[in-house]
């Protein structure tokens, strides 16, 4: 959801903004190594055998991987990080990209190409690394994922602005309802498993919204535009409650991307791997682990 909010950000109300660090707690699943990269960046790396990198949501951070860090970790190595601004990564003050951020920490862990997956705001990250850094990702799984450059419609800017003014009052219990009551997060709040985890999360990286958004630096020309580019095995996830403009990036991916395939799963929303993990964690197993 950050890649839609952060082209509003930018037009309406950047001269507003204020320039604020994540603050969520860690809870550490198996990790061998947790610390943050020479840029700043936490992250976390667990267990031996191919690489993965997990690249979380908007309002979310890393932690909303733990099941699937638990089911890959023992035969591959788990990387997740905290993108700037969120979970223990604060914001920049100076210009940034999330695909740069991830590049520079693989060469920090000697990865040369790992299997990417992202979900919504990372899943714009991972896109974008995948057409900058084309030999770093072996296998690319877009999880409900943002897109640079993608024409979103009217709806998805009506609810915003309340979101928006509910952060600057410093209301955090608001904004995360709000967002809770977003289209996109419907399918969430109604999930008796997760609601409460994706509440807590949520209320956890509420200064999210308050991080100045001229600092990120988007492709030119943007990742819409450079589908077919795009060279890795790919695979995006979508759940059927989630909100129309979602479900046109899907099949926009599907279409142009080269030998993309896509799923959509039956009863998910936005954070498809934490409403439906049972079904999630077959389709990711079966993609990662496919010769």
């Amino acid at each position: 959801m950050r890649c839609l909010f952060m082209a509003l950000l930018t037009s309406v109300v950047a001269a507003m903004l204020i320039i604020g660090p994540g603050c969520s707690r860690s809870i550490t699943i198996r990790d061998d190594v947790e610390r943050r990269s020479r840029s700043g960046v936490y992250f976390e790396a667990t267990g031996k055998g191919p690489p993965v990198i997990l690249l979380h949501g908007g309002q979310m951070d890393r932690r909303i991987w733990d099941e699937q860090v638990a089911l890959l970790s023992p035969t591959h190595r788990v990387i997740r990080c905290d993108l700037r601004g969120y979970g223990r990564t604060g914001w920049p003050t100076t210009p940034f990209a999330h695909w740069r951020d991830v590049d520079a920490l693989m060469d920090e862990l000697g990865v040369t190409s790992a299997d990417v997956v992202g979900l919504s705001l990372g899943g714009q990250a991972a896109t974008d690394l995948s057409l900058m850094r084309p030999q770093r990702v072996r296998r690319l799984v877009l999880v409900a994922p943002g897109m640079g450059g993608f024409d979103w419609s009217a709806d998805a800017w009506k609810e915003m602005p309340p979101i928006l003014a509910a952060a600057r009052d410093g209301n955090a219990d608001r904004v995360a309802e709000l967002w809770l009551n977003a289209g996109m997060m419907r399918a969430a709040r109604d999930n008796p498993h997760c609601r409460d985890r994706i509440r807590f999360l949520s209320r956890e990286n509420v200064s999210c919204w308050l991080a100045n958004p001229l600092l990120e630096c988007d492709l030119d020309p943007p990742a819409a535009a450079r589908l077919r580019e795009i060279r890795a095995r790919t695979l995006v996830i979508v759940g059927d409650r989630d909100v129309p403009d979602m479900q046109r990036i899907a099949t926009k991916i599907e279409a142009e991307v080269p030998g993309a395939r896509r799923i959509v799963i039956p009863g998910a929303g936005h954070i498809v791997n934490m409403e439906a993990p049972e079904t999630f964690n077959r389709e990711l197993v079966a993609f990662l682990d496919a010769p």
